[in-house]
Order: C-alpha cells, then sequence, then structure tokens
C-alpha cells in the first residue's frame, strides 16, 4: 500500500512536489473505491517518512516528496502554491 500511496501523490502533488497533508483528501484522491481506512493512510504516511522518502513541514500540514524531481519533469513548472 505503501508503494501505491507513494507513487499516487505524484499525480496530486504540485509541481514543486508538495502537497497537503490531508489524509482524507490523499484516501479520495488515490484510492477512491478502495476499502481503506482513514488510519491505514495516516500510518502509511508515517512510514513513508520514517523511510525519508517524504519530508513534513514544521506544523505538518504539508508534505513535500524527497527527490521530486528523479520521479517528474516539469515541462512549463508553475510556482507552488504552498
Amino acid at each position: 500500500m505503501q508503494r501505491l500511496l507513494f507513487i499516487g501523490m505524484w499525480n496530486f502533488a504540485d509541481d514543486s512536489g508538495v502537497l497537503r497533508n490531508s489524509s482524507k483528501q490523499i484516501k479520495a484522491q488515490i484510492f477512491p473505491a478502495d476499502s481503506i481506512s482513514n488510519e491505514a493512510v495516516v500510518e502509511s504516511l508515517d512510514k513513508l517518512h520514517v523511510l525519508g522518502l517524504i519530508v513534513l513541514n514544521e506544523d505538518k500540514t504539508l508534505i513535500k516528496i524527497k527527490g521530486w524531481a528523479n520521479y517528474q519533469k516539469i515541462n512549463r513548472p508553475q510556482p507552488s502554491k504552498y
């Protein structure tokens, strides 16, 4: 699940690899019809953080995908809204 979550976040991050740290929103975007609980998404995000694949800002409201440039190539990047 963590692998699918990590790859799924690439689709919803902005051009800088940043997205809101909202487990409910992330679950709805990545696993819309799956019977995955919000708690499972929270646990998976925690595991991704422990593994060093994502970074949280100080107040834990934003997620930054580490190594973003390795995963995505943005043709016309827009500044991050965060």
